[in-house]
């Protein structure tokens, strides 16, 4: 029933949710600044910087087209929660580049985690692949965020940031 071009959507305003997740994003980056590598020692795997910016793009419109499908979809439950984890994610930024909340920032990518398991349960209990011509695709769209949002955590925990003790190992 929905695909980007046969959506019985009324009102043409809805396809700008699609980049709309993005374009906050710019925005929140641009208030908060960006990561000041000076203040913390990166995790020895860390990717360059410039991975973040891709999979972040990438991310941000996976999310403007599951806020799309949902409210199309009028799947009110998965648009609840693609909103929280949207807020969230802008929240880290908040958290970790501006305040330098090292320890909240990482308690953030929990609930982040959490949710986005959740959204998980929800796309595949709604049965979207059977509803949208993009079908399983959705899915498939979202899975990858789950897994860069552990990876995310683990980063953290390997991170080195000033004033938190670290355990010490035999």
């Amino acid at each position: 029933m929905s695909d980007l071009t046969d959506h019985p959507i009324e009102n043409d305003g809805y396809y700008v949710l699609i980049i709309t997740p993005l374009l906050i994003s710019w925005s929140v980056s641009y208030f908060t600044g960006k990561t000041d590598p000076y203040k913390y020692s990166p995790a020895w795997f860390q990717p360059p910087g410039w991975v973040f910016g891709v999979a972040w793009t990438f991310f941000y419109i996976m999310f403007g087209l599951l806020l799309f499908e949902s409210i199309v979809d009028e799947n009110y439950t998965a648009l609840g929660l693609v909103i929280a984890i949207l807020f969230l994610t802008y929240f880290w930024q908040y958290l970790f580049n501006y305040k330098k909340l090292y320890k909240y920032a990482v308690y953030d990518l929990l609930a982040i985690l959490v949710l986005s398991l959740m959204l998980y349960y929800e796309l595949i209990k709604k049965d979207i692949h059977d509803t949208s011509k993009f079908g399983e695709g959705y899915v498939l769209l979202y899975t990858p965020f789950i897994a860069w949002i552990i990876f995310a955590i683990i980063m953290s925990v390997h991170t080195g940031y000033p004033g938190i003790r670290k355990i010490k190992t035999i």
